[in-house]
């Protein structure tokens, strides 16, 4: 979010000392629009079942979805919307109807971790308040690191969604819930 503050700075403010009458105000609505359309026009979308890292894992975004690479989408995340570094970033998916500097915008981020095996049978056993102290404290020390950098804080504040063990692919499903330093809710 920082580079976003610095390029409108940058190219806004220049227009706003030397004027501020209403060719002045087009003029800086018009380098925004430029800007974030040559964002828009610089995302390469995918759709389809698509190869994410190195271990041959395949991952089908559903219609009425779109997929950014991890290039992409650690651009998005870092530098657009002012996260820290992640480069377990495998990409990230967003509606259809959605872009990354929209004023509605939301997006699942993607990521990949070899954790290890879970048995079938240890599925249900998962402590999932234990894991969520984990996560909690994860966030704790990323939010110091944060702060460091001047960025605002992001509380996890628990489950966005119920855990649960999809037995057929043998995978592990979970979405967590934040709240950005200076939101209302």
């Amino acid at each position: 979010m920082k580079k976003l503050y610095i390029f409108i700075f940058v190219f806004v403010c220049p227009t706003l000392i030397y004027g501020n009458d209403e060719d002045s105000i087009k003029l800086v609505n018009k380098r925004i629009a430029l800007f974030i359309d040559s964002v828009h026009q610089a995302m390469k979308w995918e759709h389809g079942t698509i190869s994410i890292g190195e271990d041959g894992v395949k991952l089908n975004v559903p219609q009425g979805f779109k997929f950014l690479n991890a290039a992409q989408s650690q651009y998005v995340l870092e530098d657009l919307w002012g996260n820290l570094e992640d480069k377990s970033v495998k990409g990230m998916i967003f509606p259809e109807n959605l872009n990354p500097l929209g004023d509605t915008v939301w997006a699942y981020v993607v990521t990949f971790e070899k954790m290890g095996y879970v048995k079938d049978s240890d599925a249900d056993d998962i402590n999932y308040d234990d894991l969520l102290k984990e996560l909690k404290e994860d966030s704790k020390k990323a939010n110091e690191e944060r702060v460091k950098q001047g960025m605002s804080t992001l509380e996890l504040i628990g489950w966005a969604q119920k855990q649960f063990y999809d037995n057929k692919n043998k995978v592990l499903h979970w979405a967590k819930e934040y709240k950005s330093e200076h939101s209302e809710s």
